[in-house]
């Protein structure tokens, strides 16, 4: 009878564990699909910088003979 109690308190101790090591296995999981994900996010901001910075700059507007710079005349 004292093997069937010394059993029950080692499955308790590793019911207890499944769940701490669960967690961590998908903690540790998330980490690393978001690590991921933020490097693909990372590289597209790059890519769309970059083809801003190739744009040519666009020519000021003119109205009435005066230039609109950004929402104000010059």
């Amino acid at each position: 009878m004292s093997h069937n109690s010394g059993k029950s308190v080692s499955d308790d101790a590793t019911t207890l564990a499944d769940p701490k090591v669960f967690m961590e296995a998908m903690v540790s999981e998330m980490r690393r699909v978001m690590k991921f994900e933020m490097e693909q996010v990372h590289e597209r901001i790059d890519r769309m910088e970059n083809s801003l910075e190739k744009q040519p700059k666009t020519a000021p507007i003119s109205v009435d003979g005066k230039e609109f710079h950004g929402g104000r005349r010059g």
